[in-house]
């Protein structure tokens, strides 16, 4: 009896911890100066303030498909001078999970060096990316 209750335990745990899904992260995340059809061109760790720009793309996994997350970027400069935060809601799918972000560079007022773009999720920090900019 003791040893069916036990094996019975057992098999319920683990029939429970196949149902839950994995915590959500990030599973790619990168930097460029322009996309091709919603997809990088490059993967940079340097950029320069001549591109004018960079998209901060970020693609998810272990998303609840159709649900709603709050998604938060903010982009710190070398001098660790908050530049942007930008938040929004997304609706997960059932395939891909991706957002996107842009960033325009404002002459006189941005710093070079190494800058910071932090990615959180439902007010969770989840990752960063160091990406070197320079004049």
């Amino acid at each position: 009896m003791n040893l069916f209750v036990n094996i019975s335990v057992l098999i319920g745990f683990l029939a429970g911890s196949a149902i839950v899904a994995a915590a959500p992260e990030v599973d790619r995340y990168v930097i460029t100066t322009d996309t091709m059809n919603m997809e990088p061109v490059e993967d940079l760790e340097v950029t320069s303030f001549q591109n004018e720009r960079m998209y901060i793309l970020t693609y998810w996994k272990g998303l609840e498909p159709k649900k709603a997350y709050e998604v938060k970027f903010e982009i710190y400069d070398a001098m660790n001078s908050k530049r942007a935060s930008f938040s929004d809601v997304m609706r997960s799918s059932n395939t891909e999970d991706r957002t996107i972000l842009r960033y325009i560079f404002k002459p006189g007022e941005d710093f070079p060096g190494d800058w910071v773009v932090k990615v959180y999720l439902n007010s969770s920090f989840k990752d960063e990316k160091q990406v070197y900019v320079y004049e």
